[in-house]
């Protein structure tokens, strides 16, 4: 991806991010204090971050799969965080990325701080995003004329950036950020790959839409798992959800549907194990076991994780069943606008 390219990605995931956080409802898996790792298919490293008081709003890759951005937000406060993984754009350490940035936001009429923070570079700058036409109209775009500071690191070839965007930053805010970057640490297996290894490869290879190479990883995470418990309970459950909607993707319903079995054995709260069950059960013709699940995942809707939603009146495999009078009373029972 060229860099003005990522410039322009980066800008519009910050305006989506803008819009998403005014919208951010806390739930009951935002807990104060959530670790986040992040990492590109086949490298043996990942990244975590400890985020406080910050809620997920998204998790993505670019359109050629080769860059990673993650966002979270804090609505009361107005804080957005952006963290993005992409190939390095030249050779050499976190100094070169700085004094590249620094060139191209100047050149995008960005005025640039240039600090260290503990030996890390800083950027700190306020992004001129360009105008859009609609209509022979010029749209406003204040809105995302937000301050940033962005912390720069380099890992083999991948270039990482911590940002933290904001109408204005206050000694606060930048107290806040620096303490986020205390927290990152580069992860790697000392020995064989572990399930954690694994997992985060499998997801990382899922984002791609590579599923058989996120199978493949899942799979070989959920032995390892089985043979020695190592992951919590949040990182348990998305390995199981996300394994069973790959195989779901793939058209293996009966292996979607175990793996799903097996996360509802070990925690019966977990509303998506419920609900892509009850979407397997609708595939398959069978709407009362479908009906079934669906009341439960909506029972367990508080411990939703960040970033997913349940509504099967939009949800395809459901589409057929909408004039059932049995679905319609389900959404009219859990208050859904068909």
């Amino acid at each position: 991806m060229k860099t003005r390219s990522l410039l322009a990605f980066v800008l519009l995931y910050a305006a989506f991010a803008a819009h998403a956080f005014a919208q951010q409802q806390p739930t009951a898996a935002n807990a104060s204090q959530n670790v986040y790792d992040m990492t590109l298919p086949g490298k043996n490293w990942s990244i975590e971050l400890t985020l406080p008081d910050l809620t997920q709003i998204a998790d993505d890759v670019s359109h050629d799969g080769k860059t990673r951005l993650f966002g979270a937000a804090d609505a009361k406060n107005g804080i957005i965080l952006l963290v993005t993984l992409a190939p390095a754009h030249l050779p050499g350490g976190a100094r070169e990325f700085q004094d590249f940035m620094r060139k191209e936001f100047e050149k995008a009429k960005s005025t640039v701080k240039v600090s260290e923070y503990k030996q890390t570079p800083i950027l700190e700058y306020t992004l001129m995003p360009p105008d859009i036409v609609v209509n022979g109209a010029v749209m406003p775009l204040n809105l995302f004329r937000m301050r940033r500071i962005s912390g720069l690191f380099v890992k083999d070839d991948v270039w990482i950036e911590v940002t933290m965007a904001r109408k204005s930053l206050d000694a606060k805010e930048r107290a806040l950020f620096y303490s986020i970057l205390d927290t990152l640490k580069f992860a790697e297996p000392t020995g064989a790959p572990d399930a954690l290894h694994h997992y985060r490869q499998g997801k990382a290879f899922y984002m791609q839409r590579d599923y058989a190479k996120a199978v493949e990883h899942y799979r070989r995470a959920l032995d390892l798992e089985r043979q020695r418990p190592q992951l919590d309970r949040r990182r348990w459950n998305m390995l199981v959800d996300e394994l069973g909607s790959v195989l779901g993707n793939t058209g293996d319903l009966k292996s979607a549907r175990e793996t799903f079995e097996l996360g509802l054995s070990q925690d019966n709260s977990y509303p998506l194990f419920d609900y892509h069950l009850a979407g397997i059960y609708a595939a398959g013709g069978d709407l009362d076991s479908a009906i079934t699940h669906l009341r439960r995942a909506f029972a367990n809707k508080a411990n939703l994780p960040p970033n997913s939603y349940m509504n099967p009146a939009q949800e395809t495999t459901f589409k057929p069943y909408l004039k059932d009078a049995r679905m319609r009373r389900l959404l009219d029972e859990l208050k859904i606008k068909r």
